[in-house]
């Protein structure tokens, strides 16, 4: 849904992205596209694993370089992330892409006092950022 709603599409017969994305899989060119963008370097390795759920740090990431992408200005400076208890859980290579996404106010904690970055987003969750951030990127009122 990222890389359509970016307009970003594929090149005519993209590079296999992954061995476990076959070219008939219905989500093929989408997979292909958004690794070519950069967005899913959260993936490691030659396996893209579609049916493993995604955690709340790597939606960050990949949102987080969506905003790149797009080059969304941001504001200098940056929010605190202290509040939420189980910050230091998260993954090093996601704490600015955690840190942009509460800034922007694309993705807040799954309550007062915890972000739960090991968490498997839920579609809700999907649905809510994923409107978030096309709002944020002037796509959608």
């Amino acid at each position: 849904m990222l890389v359509r709603a970016l307009s970003r599409g594929t090149s005519p017969d993209p590079a296999a992205p992954y061995e476990d994305v076959r070219q008939e899989d219905w989500y093929y060119r989408d997979v292909a596209r958004a690794k070519e963008l950069g967005l899913l370097s959260f993936v490691k390795g030659k396996s893209f694993m579609p049916d493993q759920p995604l955690t709340r740090e790597e939606m960050a990431g990949m949102l987080a370089a969506a905003v790149t992408l797009e080059r969304l200005p941001v504001a200098k400076g940056s929010i605190s992330l202290e509040g939420y208890k189980d910050i230091g859980a998260v993954n090093p290579a996601y704490l600015e892409a955690v840190q942009l996404m509460v800034q922007l106010r694309i993705m807040t904690g799954t309550s007062d006092e915890t972000f739960n970055p090991k968490g498997e987003t839920t579609r809700a969750q999907a649905a809510t950022v994923f409107i978030r951030s096309l709002q944020a990127l002037g796509m959608m009122d």
